[in-house]
């Protein structure tokens, strides 16, 4: 069963217990737990327009949040009609930080499922999937050089392609461009050969949109800190980018929903685009202003959780990461899912079923 600032940039400051070897990790760091909170959601028609406490909405009632049931349906997100016609533009936004390795085997997981259950629930469906991480550059450090002088990355994994550097084109190192050609360790390392020569994949024009998606999907992790997730996401919805000779040409489409899958590792109050409003201005922006066609898979801290927590910190609705409160203060409908869970099934799961409540799909048989 299916359960389901680019407007004022902030200086860059160090992120505590980073080494730059892959073989130490940061102590802070939480290590898999044997149990996964349950999913909290939201779907509400009411627009949160402050940075303050907990939004409510415009008839003073309180945002619709909280846990799906003990049972294993999924969550009634009520009748918020099909928003979708039709069509579903998907923007994976995934971090490859160094501190990812800890949590990529479970997203590596959680996505392969997730791939399976919504091509299967959006069969018939016209659909654009589109990957970017949070880094500019492509590669690994200090492959470039090892590449050139022997032909392999010794400091990297054994399938790195050393051959990728000669093979670059000029969107494959521009921040927010879709991701073809995932270099790192447990990426694809080679080159997503997508139909149609965009950077997203078209159902319409995809032979095998199975095989595409993984590839594309499989981005790995690095051995370099600094990546900015939230950064990327919002690059890839500018309007220059998506319009004619942008790196995304055709990527948004304004009759279709946009779902966000956000995995970012980032367990402090502090972005490199500054406050959480200014990522959900550009996003909300991008759908012409509608934050109903927007909808949001996150994969975060759970610092907000009502119960149980995982990750290190406080709990008490304090919305302390930024992350957190980027969906409860400014996303209307959204999936919260625990980065430090053991398993992240469960949330893709709730996630697709409320995708499909928007688009007014049946659960396949």
């Amino acid at each position: 069963m299916l359960l389901l600032c680019l407007l004022s940039a902030c200086e860059r400051r160090p992120e505590a217990g980073l080494g730059s070897s892959m073989g130490a990790t940061a102590s802070w760091f939480p290590e898999p737990e044997t149990t996964v909170p349950e999913p909290t959601w939201s779907s509400t028609t009411a627009v949160p327009t402050s940075t303050g406490d907990v939004p409510t909405g415009g008839d003073g009632s309180s945002t619709s949040s909280g846990y799906p049931d003990s049972t294993g349906s999924p969550p009634d997100f009520g009748t918020v009609g099909p928003k979708c016609n039709g069509k579903i533009d998907f923007l994976f936004v995934l971090d490859r930080h160094e501190g990812a390795q800890l949590y990529w085997e479970r997203l590596a997981e959680g996505l392969a499922a997730f791939r399976s259950d919504l091509l299967a629930a959006f069969d018939s469906f016209d659909m654009h999937f589109m990957t970017v991480d949070g880094f500019a550059a492509w590669g690994l450090p200090g492959c470039h050089d090892l590449c050139a002088d022997t032909d392999m990355c010794a400091q990297g994994p054994g399938d790195f392609p050393c051959d990728g550097y000669d093979q670059l084109n000029a969107c494959d190192q521009v921040r927010g461009a879709g991701l073809t050609y995932p270099a790192g360790f447990a990426a694809s390392n080679y080159r997503c050969e997508l139909a149609g020569g965009k950077r997203y994949i078209q159902t319409s024009l995809e032979p095998d949109v199975a095989t595409a998606l993984e590839c594309i999907t499989t981005t790995g992790y690095s051995n370099i800190g600094g990546a900015h997730a939230e950064w990327s996401m919002v690059a890839a919805l500018e309007p220059a980018i998506n319009h004619q000779g942008g790196c995304n040409e055709g990527f948004l489409r304004d009759d279709a929903l946009l779902v966000i899958v956000f995995f970012w590792r980032n367990f402090d109050d502090w972005a490199y685009l500054g406050d959480p409003h200014n990522w959900a201005e550009k996003v909300i922006a991008a759908k012409g202003g509608d934050p109903g066609k927007v909808a949001v898979i996150g994969l975060i801290t759970d610092r907000t959780a009502e119960a149980p927590t995982v990750c290190p910190g406080p709990s008490d609705g304090s919305y302390s990461s930024y992350a957190e409160k980027f969906l409860y203060f400014f996303i209307e409908h959204y999936i919260h899912g625990s980065l430090c869970a053991a398993d992240y099934r469960p949330y893709f799961d709730a996630g697709l079923a409320l995708v499909m409540d928007l688009c007014g799909v049946e659960a396949p048989t």
